[in-house]
């Protein structure tokens, strides 16, 4: 990333667009915005360019440009979600590029550590942080808090691997569509830093995605089993598919059916049955196996009550 692209990339932040910065068309879905999001925090995160040699503007316009790119993504993210856009309070607001460093106080300087730090971008903070000792070498606050972030970025894990190396992982897991591996790398990394409420977020973020993976793969392998006649496999894949957060009420019935057939297992079978039942009152077929099943378990009362509601 050389200087040029710095400053044409930067100049693009004050257009207002989140999908145009995060490089994804008006159509694009909440999975394809934040594949291109991780994408895009794996390219401008302020720590990759922890050790290249930059003058202090370049640093504070790629501060600034992660800095959007963290906002477009959560507003296009509460977008998603029916939800008013974030506060941009709650991320560091851009550096005022070209202002003059020996111009401004030391406390200044350490509240833009401070802020930065709360957004993950220890390097950034770190940086804030040795402009405020130069200004006020011997404030004990500013000495205590540079080493608490100068300790966080080199960290080590138990392989020798940093949180940041974790974080970076993560990034790179997602923008290649594999949310497991990344909720793996994001979990890795808020455990090595749990004081990052970056890396917690990415985590929290990249395991419900994954969930919805998993719950469409397991669904997948189920289906596959009964084509081969392999019910019991079925049923454990069914089970699989539930626990990751599928809510088809024919999923349910269909796991009451097995529990009854293959293990004669009466309370799994109406635990799962009824759930179907209340998920789709109105499914005659879901009724009918409900139906079946309490006469089976000799239970004629709730199977009279479960024919007074099916439909006429």
């Amino acid at each position: 990333m050389d200087r040029r692209q710095i400053l044409k990339f930067y100049a693009r932040i004050s257009q207002g667009d989140h999908r145009a910065l995060l490089g994804v068309d008006a159509e694009a879905d909440f999975d394809t915005i934040r594949s291109a999001y991780y994408e895009m925090c794996r390219q401008w995160h302020p720590d990759q360019f922890t050790h290249r040699d930059l003058d202090p503007s370049l640093r504070e316009r790629i501060g600034a440009i992660f800095t959007a790119i963290v906002h477009a993504y959560r507003a296009l993210r509460a977008e998603n979600r029916g939800e008013d856009s974030p506060d941009l309070d709650t991320i560091p607001p851009q550096a005022a590029v070209g202002d003059a460093i020996e111009h401004r106080s030391g406390n200044e300087l350490f509240l833009e550590g401070l802020r930065a730090f709360r957004c993950g971008q220890l390097a950034q903070a770190r940086q804030w942080l040795e402009r405020a000792l130069t200004v006020e070498p011997n404030n004990p606050t500013y000495v205590n808090f540079a080493a608490t972030v100068t300790q966080r970025l080199e960290k080590p894990g138990g392989n020798g691997e940093s949180a940041e190396h974790h974080y970076q992982a993560g990034c790179r897991a997602m923008a290649r569509k594999d949310p497991v591996a990344a909720a793996n790398a994001f979990n890795l990394a808020a455990q090595l830093d749990p004081m990052n409420p970056a890396y917690r977020q990415a985590f929290l973020d990249a395991r419900q995605h994954a969930r919805r993976t998993l719950s469409v793969q397991w669904l997948a392998q189920a289906r596959n089993a009964e084509k081969r006649r392999n019910r019991g496999d079925a049923l454990r894949c069914y089970q699989k598919a539930v626990q990751y957060g599928v809510s088809e009420a024919t999923v349910y019935a269909r796991m009451g059916e097995l529990f009854w057939k293959l293990q004669k297992d009466g309370r799994a079978a109406l635990k799962y049955t009824r759930r179907a039942a209340q998920m789709q009152p109105q499914d005659p077929r879901i009724r009918r196996a409900l139906i079946d099943l309490y006469e089976a378990l000799n239970m004629p009362i709730n199977a009279q009550r479960e024919m007074s509601k099916s439909p006429t």
